[in-house]
């Protein structure tokens, strides 16, 4: 009986002491809220979650996420997908890139026929490859500029007809010439030479 309570009482001082250390952690446990059902039936499924809630913890087990033309509309719940290095969320009507700025592993965005607009989350993310924003109205592209890490041999995919302009042109200029490989989708064809 006594070896019992001394087992029982040196238990619970373990996982005292553990819960105090990881409460101070950045990376403690915690329920992810999703507030698009969509996003978070395919991350279930992604991670084999079928009956349980989703964690953090849970989230560091998703490296990759394609979700293209599912209709989804939200992406908060991602901002735990710190260990994801490939995204696809193109022909969604997403326009909010917030969930994402926490993603530090992401190298490949595709944010094809999206509603995004405004990409100051990805700044960031200093590990990206390749981003592709055809389609998209995107007129500010400073935040790939700023990126410290988006530079020689990575890509962009931007739309030319979406979006044009001095500021535009300047700053993919800017962006090749930090070594950034610059595509245009959706360019009207040169104009014919007799």
């Amino acid at each position: 009986m006594r070896s019992r309570k001394l087992r029982f009482a040196t238990t619970a001082i373990l996982l005292t002491g553990m819960m105090t250390l990881f409460s101070s952690c950045p990376l403690s446990l915690v329920f992810v809220k999703f507030n698009d059902p969509a996003l978070e039936a395919i991350v279930k499924e992604k991670l084999g979650l079928r009956l349980t809630p989703v964690t953090s913890v849970d989230m560091l087990g998703l490296f990759s996420l394609d979700i293209s033309g599912v209709g989804i509309n939200d992406l908060t719940g991602l901002e735990y997908a710190l260990s994801m290095t490939f995204f696809d969320a193109s022909t969604n009507p997403i326009s909010d890139l917030r969930a994402l700025k926490t993603c530090i592993s992401l190298r490949t965005l595709n944010l094809e026929d999206t509603e995004v607009f405004e990409i100051s989350a990805l700044e960031s993310l200093t590990r990206l490859e390749l981003v592709d924003l055809c389609g998209n109205a995107v007129n500010d592209l400073q935040p790939l500029i700023d990126n410290t890490g988006f530079n020689t041999d990575d890509t962009l995919t931007v739309d030319c007809v979406l979006v044009s302009g001095p500021s535009f042109d300047a700053q993919t200029t800017a962006l090749a010439a930090s070594g950034v490989t610059v595509f245009f989708c959706d360019c009207p064809p040169p104009p014919m030479t007799p």
